[in-house]
Formats: C-alpha cells, structure tokens, sequence
C-alpha cells in the first residue's frame, strides 16, 4: 500500500486480512446448498410431491 507499513498489534491490520480458505469453503457450499434448495422445492411444487420424495426424484432426473 503505497509503501506505508502498518505497526504490529495495529487494530487496523486485523481489518485489512483477506479472507480464509475456509471462508470461501463455506461461502461456495452455502450457495449450493441454496440453489438445490430452490430446485428441490420447485419441484416438489410442481410434481404435488413430499419434499423428500422430491429431493430423490431431483436427484434421480438429473444422474440420468
């Protein structure tokens, strides 16, 4: 940054570190997660079905 160099213990410092790969881990499952969520359930709407039976049949359309 220009040089400038933050000292140790800077309350500041904590604030500029980037995110941690467990971080962008959970990030990316959650909005999977959301996603087959969304589709699992349109589907259960669509077909008049139990969410469970949705969630097998989802998942069965989409293998073959």
């Amino acid at each position: 940054m220009l040089g400038y160099r933050f000292p140790e213990g800077s309350p500041l410092l904590d604030a500029l570190k980037g995110a941690k790969e467990i971080d962008i881990v959970h990030s990316g499952l959650e909005e999977i997660m959301r996603t087959a969520a969304k589709e699992n359930w349109k589907y259960a709407m669509t077909k008049h079905v139990s969410l469970r039976d949705a969630c097998l049949g989802n998942s069965i359309s989409k293998l073959a």
